[in-house]
């Protein structure tokens, strides 16, 4: 509570004091916690003016370790591996966090933007649609009870103009509008 008190008053430098103390401490106990390793290199990151430094990018490591799916971990660590000119390692973190966020997520519009800056800049022109859409149905195929997934995956292939590719009505999936 400390850090989040410190980051919302605006000192993240205090905060990731707190937050890297909270840290070792669920580590000391047997309990580590990779909410609060991703939460220390989130206020390492603010104190550094949004730079993901190497302290920040070994706490979203040790975050990822105990938690492979944690979004700030995952999206930090994209910008670490850009910003070092690993464009492709950057790409395959971005677009399966990409896959897996709602379309309506602050998030997802930023990794739009990012992953279309650096594909840009690498040659790779605009990331491809289809492909993004392909990713999300293989996704579904794991976890076939994500009702807001399925949701998408149906507008895509309408946007897309493949509507016949769209799971049918009947397919047990409910649909609201």
């Amino acid at each position: 509570y400390l850090g989040r008190g410190y980051m919302a008053a605006g000192d993240p430098g205090e905060a990731a004091k707190a937050f890297a103390q909270a840290a070792a401490i669920a580590d000391r106990t047997g309990h580590p916690d990779a909410a609060l390793e991703s939460l220390y290199g989130e206020a390492l990151v603010a104190d550094a003016n949004g730079a993901v430094t190497d302290q920040a990018e070994a706490a979203f490591r040790a975050a990822l370790k105990l938690d492979p799916k944690d979004q700030a971990s995952r999206f930090f660590l994209g910008q670490a591996l850009a910003a070092k000119g690993d464009k492709a390692g950057a790409l395959a973190l971005w677009n399966g966090l990409l896959a897996e966020i709602p379309a309506s997520s602050p998030l997802h519009q930023t990794l739009v933007d990012r992953i279309a800056m650096l594909t840009a800049a690498s040659g790779q022109g605009a990331p491809d649609p289809k492909a993004m859409v392909a990713a999300l149905a293989a996704r579904l195929k794991d976890n076939p009870n994500d009702s807001a997934g399925w949701q998408r995956l149906i507008r895509a292939y309408t946007v897309l103009g493949e509507r016949a590719l769209a799971p049918p009505h009947n397919s047990g999936i409910f649909i609201g509008h």
